[in-house]
């Protein structure tokens, strides 16, 4: 029997849920949460979803001191402060064979470079879920800018969370232009830090310009102030595609047809219909599309770096915490 184990079942942490419930596996499931309203709502949710005949048994916990000893497959799904104590106190607990870790996976490099070489010393595989590189939209998207030129990749709305979600993008940066190697330039960031929408932690606005090796460029802006759905552009030599996530609609130009407009086939997967993909592959075979732990370690740092050094030039002392989540 599959042993899943879900930390943390509040707004993400139940639509993790909801894609274990359709799981095409057998599995045992056990949550974990703190607070009765998470669980409450955790429940509410899975009873939405059809009776499924491979859940063989769903507990759940407030304290991960009643958990068993051995996971297949471990998602954090928590607020990113103490995870990495998180981990520690579940490995000094049980054996665990995988995880999945929520963006952002932790607010300092120190804890995630900590984290990273504990899952390497106990040969535990681990990904980050920043899902936009395993959405088959985004895979096709990818095909058919294959063997172009170098990427223009514009990010362009209000309020969606710049510090939160630039995560996202970094990483469908790099799995578009398949390099890992970038620079971020935060100069034209808002000299502000805002109060996020989750309490104890702080928001962004602005732009932020990131450059690879090879001259690929991403120019992300988040206008605080305004409601603006979020437009990407992918533009490159002989081709533009304009994406509008909000509606699951995108738009393609190529030279090959005279730069005229067609409508591409274009679907955000939600978590509730991801996670179960997810599971399959990472208990059938070992792996799956999101990007591995070392990798996402990279990305990461890069954005921590970046903001920590903006928060520290407008409070004028050195800061080292991140507070995103």
């Amino acid at each position: 029997m599959n042993n899943i184990l879900l930390i943390g079942c509040g707004e993400i942490g139940s639509r993790h849920l909801q894609g274990l419930s359709q799981s095409n596996i057998d599995i045992d499931i056990t949550i974990c949460d703190p607070s009765n309203i998470s669980i409450s709502k955790a429940k509410d949710r899975f009873n939405e979803m059809p009776i499924n005949s491979r859940i063989k048994s769903l507990n759940y916990h407030r304290s991960i001191n009643n958990i068993s000893k051995k996971y297949d497959l471990v998602i954090i799904a928590t607020t990113s402060e103490n995870r990495r104590n998180l981990i520690i106190n579940l490995l000094n607990k049980t054996k665990i064979k995988y995880f999945i870790i929520e963006k952002v996976a932790f607010q300092c490099n120190e804890d995630f470079k900590y984290v990273l070489d504990l899952f390497n010393r106990k040969k535990i595989k681990a990904w980050v879920n920043c899902p936009n590189r395993a959405f088959d939209s985004y895979k096709k998207i990818k095909k058919i800018a294959e063997n172009k030129s170098k990427l223009s990749l514009k990010v362009n709305g209000g309020n969606w969370g710049l510090g939160s979600n630039l995560i996202h993008y970094i990483d469908l940066f790099s799995f578009l232009c398949s390099e890992d190697q970038i620079k971020i330039d935060t100069r034209y960031l808002d000299k502000n830090i805002y109060p996020s929408k989750r309490k104890g932690f702080v928001e962004f606005s602005g732009s932020i310009i990131a450059k690879t090796n090879k001259g690929d460029v991403l120019f992300a802006n988040d206008d605080i102030n305004s409601t603006r759905p979020v437009v990407l552009e992918l533009c490159y030599e002989n081709l533009r595609i304009i994406i509008l996530e909000s509606e699951n609609k995108a738009r393609i130009q190529q030279q090959k047809n005279e730069w005229l407009w067609e409508d591409i086939e274009f679907q955000i997967t939600n978590q509730s219909s991801m996670t179960n993909n997810l599971l399959y592959q990472i208990i059938e075979m070992g792996y799956c599309d999101l990007a591995s732990f070392e990798k996402s370690y990279q990305l990461h740092k890069l954005i921590i770096n970046s903001f920590n050094q903006h928060i520290s030039l407008i409070k004028g002392e050195k800061i080292n915490i991140c507070p995103i989540t």
